[in-house]
């Protein structure tokens, strides 16, 4: 029978000591998460402490105005200028037409006798020889309603002679009875004083422009006043 090898015999080192495993080095403790920072909604933008209106006061502005549109430059530089002169006051038609044919019964008179002026002030007006003097009075009282217009603004003597001549001309042949001529007051003239305002007088009361006429006077307010005639015309010629 076989002997049993003495104990130890196939571990010779099994009594000798194993050094023990260092121990795992120790991980420094991670630092503490920073605290999350809540989500708030951004402060609204202070309002300064001269702001003209609320937000209430905006909305309620802003809702009047929808839809307006502004003015035009000319509109605006129209209001710049001063007010508005009120519109002409109309006549009634029985009026004008017995203002027309008090014109043409005058139109029968034909003399060659000087015209008739008379200035107060800066108003003039003038009256053909012969005429009724209720003529001119239906002319200043508006019986008789503007039918074309003529501006003699910026322009020189002779051009503006040149251009009344052609105007009256075009207008008695056209039928038309009663016109408005813008000759200005001549607020910017030199020492000679408002040039086109004697200007015109003396063309519609001398020269072959005298032919048209019958009547003619400053114009009311609403139409200009002094810077502007009303000329009351002949028939047309036959």
């Amino acid at each position: 029978m076989a002997k049993k090898p003495p104990p130890g015999f196939n571990t010779p080192f099994a009594n000798l000591s194993r050094p023990a495993a260092p121990a795992p080095e120790a991980k420094p403790p991670a630092p503490p998460a920073p605290p999350r920072a809540k989500k708030t909604a951004p402060p609204a933008p202070a309002k300064p402490a001269d702001a003209p209106f609320s937000d209430e006061d905006q909305r309620v502005f802003e809702q009047a105005m929808f839809g307006v549109k502004p003015l035009s430059p000319a509109v605006r530089r129209q209001r710049a200028a001063g007010p508005v002169p009120p519109p002409a006051p109309r006549r009634s038609r029985a009026a004008s037409d017995e203002a027309l044919a008090r014109a043409d019964l005058a139109d029968l008179v034909q003399t060659h006798d000087r015209f008739v002026l008379d200035e107060v002030g800066e108003s003039v007006s003038g009256l053909a020889p012969g005429i009724d003097r209720k003529l001119l009075q239906r002319l200043r009282a508006g019986d008789y309603p503007v039918q074309a217009e003529l501006d003699l603004h910026q322009r020189s003597r002779a051009a503006a002679g040149v251009e009344l001549e052609r105007f009256l001309a075009r207008a008695r042949a056209e039928g038309q009875r009663c016109v408005l001529v813008i000759h200005g007051r001549g607020l910017n003239s030199g020492p000679e004083g408002p040039v086109l305002v004697r200007a015109t007088r003396d063309w519609l009361t001398q020269g072959p422009l005298r032919k048209h006429v019958l009547a003619f006077a400053s114009a009311p307010p609403e139409r200009g006043g002094t810077g502007a005639m009303l000329v009351l015309l002949r028939r047309p010629p036959a």
